[in-house]
């Protein structure tokens, strides 16, 4: 009797513990929605990303074109396409005194602005993002940033190339 009373112990205290998980997870995903209300559910945002998927593939291909159609015969030497909400935010290497070409394209709704610092030789620059393309050629002063931000509540796509010349 002294073998059986610690498994019978065990026994119940294995199905005491297996009883008061299945009650708390079923506590935890009873019905009730706790959000606060206007919250959006993740089953209708989750519905909507295909189709927000597919406009940003269709902008970022359009913008994508528009920058590529004036590459030429330049050497790449860095390029991308992001979000206008993200921006680009590059420190490409570049040789100091070397002669290079920024082509942008913005395809969506609002204005970015292109920054570089130090300044290039070129003032800020406003970039409506109505599918335009901008470009511009700057000597290297050695390492450089570029930011390309979205004004306001600018949305869409921003492709962009640095070549050189």
């Amino acid at each position: 009797m002294s073998t059986s009373q610690p498994r019978l112990r065990q026994r119940t205290m294995l199905l005491g513990c297996t009883a008061l998980c299945s009650l708390l997870l079923v506590s935890c995903t009873s019905g009730q929605d706790n959000r606060p209300e206007g919250a959006a559910s993740s089953a209708s945002s989750s519905a909507h990303a295909p189709s927000q998927q597919r406009t940003e593939k269709k902008l970022a291909a359009e913008a994508r074109t528009a920058v590529d159609g004036t590459a030429a015969a330049e050497k790449l030497v860095e390029s991308g396409v992001e979000r206008v909400p993200d921006g680009v935010h590059s420190e490409p290497f570049l040789h100091e005194k070397d002669e290079y070409r920024l082509t942008v394209a913005c395809a969506g709704d609002g204005d970015a602005r292109i920054t570089f610092t130090p300044a290039v030789g070129i003032a800020t620059k406003s970039l409506p993002c109505d599918r335009s393309v901008v470009s511009e050629r700057f000597v290297a002063p050695g390492s450089v940033r570029l930011d390309i931000t979205g004004k306001g509540g600018a949305s869409g796509m921003i492709a962009w190339r640095i070549s050189k010349i």
